[in-house]
């Protein structure tokens, strides 16, 4: 039986199981992957949405991680090389994104001396006291639907800034 607080939340003891409940009442596919920085590390996914996990740190034993991401894998290295020396403006309109909607963030260009195809890394945390099944489901949305407008803009970005290279683009009002 699943022990819980007076607010009806999973307390510590529960929660890994809680979150696995939860996602296969919603239809996400979970299954656990080992990692040694984790308690526990979930990857799941659901029909064409990005894949994601969930999972709590060692070091953050109060909290719950919901991360995604994506590689530039597929990209032309040249092209997001452009994108990103164009004084950064993308970049820099990424990270604004990013930080004004409470994600942590890591953006990697890719290197062009080197096989690492460079990427975007999104997280959102959930301490134990703010946990609950709405809450979890929100926040995961929240990462998947913003992995997708990443990939989606940068994917528009690529394509208006190789059509037209000498067309300078100070300002991305699709970010906005």
């Amino acid at each position: 039986m699943w022990k819980f607080r007076k607010t009806g939340r999973p307390n510590g003891e529960n929660v890994e199981g809680q979150i696995q409940k939860w996602l296969w009442e919603e239809g996400f596919q979970v299954r656990k992957v080992p990692d040694g920085n984790a308690t526990f590390r979930y990857l799941a996914s659901k029909d064409r949405l990005p894949r994601f996990s969930i999972g709590q740190l060692s070091r953050k034993p109060d909290s719950i991680v919901v991360e995604s991401g994506f590689s530039f894998k597929g990209f032309e290295k040249e092209s997001l090389a452009k994108v990103f020396d164009q004084t950064e403006n993308l970049s820099w309109d990424l990270r604004l994104q990013l930080t004004s909607k409470g994600f942590f963030y890591k953006i990697r260009p890719p290197d062009p001396h080197s096989n690492n195809p460079g990427g975007i890394f999104l997280a959102k945390t959930i301490y134990h006291d703010g946990l609950s099944k709405d809450r979890l489901l929100d926040t995961t949305f929240q990462v998947v639907n913003t992995t997708i407008f990443v990939i989606l803009t940068l994917q528009r970005h690529l394509t208006v800034s190789t059509s037209s290279l000498s067309e300078e683009r100070a300002n991305l009002p699709y970010i906005k």
